[in-house]
């Protein structure tokens, strides 16, 4: 007896001088699915199903989904349909885009106010709420009647806030 999706099945029947009538029960067909995924060491899970994936699971004929993922890449959900034959899917993974690095606001708070403010070592011009990637940085403060300082400051994690008290000459 032969039935998509079922395995075959052979059965012996003797025939004399009458009609016969056999029942035969069919098992469902169970097909291998393999994934093959990049990059090699991706996580793949098989959604919904009780079988949880290996290479090659025997799945009966049906519609499945499978879930790749891994660490530093974007994860995909597939679609997968078993008929009558063994499946092999290849699937590749996205790589995702290295965060930006995190950067901190830098503010002096000069006495006098009016006071010139500049950063020696970066690029960026200062303004008050300056954003700066961690490091240590120059800070040049002047204003014509005041002798002008110098400061080392570091940024490492958070936002900086220092008051610079400018020396009147």
């Amino acid at each position: 007896v032969v039935k998509p999706g079922y395995l075959t099945r052979k059965e012996t029947v003797r025939i004399n001088d009458r009609d016969v009538a056999l029942n035969v029960a069919l098992d469902k067909a169970r097909y291998g699915l393999t994934v093959r995924p990049d990059p090699v060491d991706a996580k793949i899970r098989l959604l919904g199903a009780s079988a949880p994936y290996q290479p090659g699971v025997a799945l009966p004929p049906g519609d499945y989904e499978v879930e790749l993922s891994r660490e530093g890449y974007l994860s995909r959900k597939l679609p997968i349909r078993i008929v009558d034959s063994e499946i092999n899917v290849p699937a590749t993974l996205e790589k995702l885009s290295p965060p930006l690095p995190r950067q901190y606001r830098l503010t002096v708070q000069a006495d006098p106010p009016q006071a010139k403010v500049r950063l020696l070592n970066a690029s960026a011009a200062y303004q008050p709420g300056v954003s700066l990637l961690p490091g240590s940085y120059a800070v040049e403060i002047s204003q014509s009647g005041y002798e002008s300082a110098q400061v080392a400051v570091s940024i490492i994690d958070s936002d900086v806030t220092i008051p610079i008290k400018l020396t009147k000459k």
